[in-house]
């Protein structure tokens, strides 16, 4: 698929390029820059792109055309809608942040930001709605992710 001609309200698919090796949706900002190193910083963008979805039941850079995506990604992180609770919004900008530097220093980081958030009184009426056993994989995909990059 060229990306730079699709026209489909659908997000992007596949890489447009050699260079980008991911889900479009979901690339980091550096991962649009061929020969530059990825990090953790990279997965933990990649991690709030889930927890974006989650939220909105969409991925974080769901736009057609490779100009938009390109767009999109660089414009990082992507606005949430307004009923979404401030600590899960910060929690997901920062996850998200364009700049790796700026993102949790760690998974764990992550998950601890996370998990705090779920013993927050208003997580009680938001997770049902997102999905417990979704949440709940999530903590544990962070856990296994987490001793990994020790």
């Amino acid at each position: 698929t060229d990306l730079a001609e699709d026209a489909s309200p659908r997000p992007a698919q596949c890489p447009p390029s050699p260079a980008w090796v991911g889900t479009p949706p979901y690339l980091a900002p550096e991962m649009l820059h061929e020969g530059v190193r990825l990090t953790r910083a990279t997965d933990i963008y990649q991690l709030g792109g889930i927890l974006y979805e989650l939220l909105t039941t969409k991925p974080p850079h769901a736009v057609t055309g490779r100009a938009r995506l390109e767009a999109s990604i660089l414009a990082s992180p992507p606005e949430l809608p307004p009923d979404v609770e401030p600590e899960l919004v910060a929690l997901v900008h920062k996850a998200m942040h364009a700049n790796p530097d700026c993102r949790h220093a760690s998974v764990a980081e992550f998950q601890r930001e996370l998990r705090d958030y779920g013993q927050h009184p208003a997580s009680k009426r938001l997770l049902p709605a997102v999905h417990p056993v979704a949440y709940t994989h999530l903590c544990a995909h962070e856990t296994d992710l987490a001793r990994a990059c020790r």
